[in-house]
């Protein structure tokens, strides 16, 4: 694969010098204390935010209800549109929207009944067919009645929140999309 561009590789003294801050990854997460920890960072930060789910589930909720009201991709809405208000609402129509895709045959496209999803509140990025999005749905269903670390992890792989990488090396930096 061919590079869009790259950073500073023919003359450094041209553009701008490449910064990586990691500092917002640091306020607000747990700190690693343990050894054995180390190389697990997704099951660890997995595990805390689980342990905060149960502290205050009222809390949690409006927090997954904005992290899901607030992916977009291109300009495109994704997971949930403004026709969900709060986070009662979205577990109400996570059951409805399971209820619905339920009934669909599991090869079926997410292109033939993505209109009736949209008029329930949701958008584009729960699976490309009715199997998928089932699943992925029941996943969600799953977080918002038992929350745990396991359940977190499976939802959070499933949903698209990385749309671009990085590759950066001693050779220049290659932004990629996804």
């Amino acid at each position: 694969m061919r590079p869009k561009f790259l950073v500073n590789r023919y003359n450094p003294k041209v553009g701008e010098v490449l910064q990586l801050d990691f500092q917002p990854f640091y306020d607000y997460s747990p700190v690693i204390r343990d050894p054995k920890n180390i190389g697990k960072g997704v099951r660890f930060l997995n595990r805390y935010l689980s342990s905060k789910l149960f502290q205050d589930p009222e809390q949690w909720l409006e927090s997954l209800y904005g992290f899901l009201k607030v992916l977009y991709f291109q300009g495109n809405q994704l997971l949930i549109n403004e026709r969900i208000h709060n986070h009662q609402q979205l577990s109400e129509q996570v059951k409805l929207a399971l209820e619905f895709v339920s009934d669909r045959p599991d090869s079926e496209s997410y292109d033939k009944f993505r209109f009736k999803l949209q008029e329930m509140g949701f958008e584009a990025g729960w699976g490309n067919t009715a199997s998928r999005v089932r699943e992925t749905l029941a996943m969600l269903d799953e977080l918002i009645d038992e929350p745990d670390d396991r359940a977190l992890e499976q939802f959070l792989s499933r949903i698209p929140t990385i749309f671009r990488i990085v590759l950066v090396s001693v050779h220049g930096v290659v932004p990629s999309d996804l």
